[in-house]
């Protein structure tokens, strides 16, 4: 017998223990230079925030805004150490960006990453904890 990914719970505890790593690593990801993108705003969002009361939760959904560090075509984003050098468009625009949200996942499969720039009316459909994205 399967099980599909939806009938997987996690316990409110366990998703207070991955969204306090999750912060941990949005800061240390805006203070890697390697990283080309850097979060320019974190929020939560879904049943972690509307539903305070609830034991268990499907996922911790989170919702991101991403910024380049380096202007997309200069040379400091092509060649700066690490994975953004490259002359390649898709590359240089789509692995870069999604190499941060793998390391903020940090191969939790509880946490989903939204793109805000992309994903706006799911996340602000009810209420939002905004999380610090600096020190």
């Amino acid at each position: 017998m399967t099980s599909s990914r939806k009938d997987v719970r996690i316990k409110r505890e366990t998703a207070d223990r991955l969204l306090e790593g999750l912060r941990e690593r949005i800061l240390l990801a805006n203070a890697n230079d390697s990283f080309c993108y850097r979060i320019k705003r974190a929020v939560v969002f879904g049943s972690y925030v509307n539903d305070p009361d609830k034991d268990t939760l499907g996922d911790l959904d989170i919702g991101i805004e991403f910024e380049a560090r380096y202007p997309p075509n200069s040379e400091e984003f092509r060649n700066k150490e690490g994975e953004c050098r490259t002359t390649d468009w898709f590359k240089a625009m789509a692995w870069p960006k999604e190499e941060v949200v793998r390391f903020l996942r940090n191969r939790s499969g509880y946490i989903s990453i939204h793109d805000l720039s992309s994903d706006h009316e799911a996340v602000f459909s009810k209420e939002i904890m905004e999380l610090e994205v600096s020190p």
